[in-house]
């Protein structure tokens, strides 16, 4: 009787010591997935499908992938107007919102919000970069073949921000010349 008390006491302590190891585990990283990047799920070289946008319109296009419902696309929007705002300083640069939703709901979100694109397009839930889904909010620089070249998932920091300016050769605070 006392082998079998001391076996089930064993194994009792060894299993006690496995679940505090998993709960030690779980606090630290070791079995969470990174998050990705957005050069991880956007890789720069590669076409942007999904869209029969013709991007040889201008030497660079910045893609807005927007939706009305993300509160972070909302909560992005004074960026996104100092962004345009901005962009006037170059005439090769074209900024392009891409909606999900109706053309009409897409143009009456960014009226909302004070933003005028140079193109709104709907691109249903087709548009895709290397098989994945896009998510909002997104900024994608495209180039003049329909390549992406830089990608920017979500609301940017100030460093991020400031990275779009610097991406677009735009400096923020210039007014857009019409």
């Amino acid at each position: 009787m006392r082998r079998v008390f001391g076996a089930l006491t064993d194994v009792l302590v060894l299993l006690l010591a496995v679940a505090a190891l998993v709960v030690i585990a779980r606090k630290q990283s070791w079995f969470r997935p990174k998050p990705a990047t957005p050069e991880a799920f956007f890789r720069v070289g590669q076409p942007l499908t999904g869209t029969s946008l013709d991007f040889s319109k201008a030497e660079t296009n910045l893609v807005f992938v927007l939706s009305p419902q993300c509160k972070f696309c909302t909560a992005s929007a004074d960026f996104y107007r100092r962004l345009l705002e901005a962009g006037g300083q170059k005439e090769d640069t074209r900024f392009i919102a891409l909606f999900r939703q109706d053309a009409t709901e897409g143009r009456s979100y960014l009226d909302g919000l004070g933003l005028q694109a140079d193109r709104i397009a709907v691109v249903g839930s087709s548009l895709n970069y290397h098989g994945k889904s896009v998510g909002t909010p997104t900024l994608l620089l495209v180039s003049r073949e329909g390549v992406v070249s830089k990608a920017w998932v979500g609301k940017l920091g100030q460093e991020q921000e400031s990275e779009v300016f610097s991406a677009l050769d735009l400096h923020p605070g210039l007014a857009r010349h019409e």
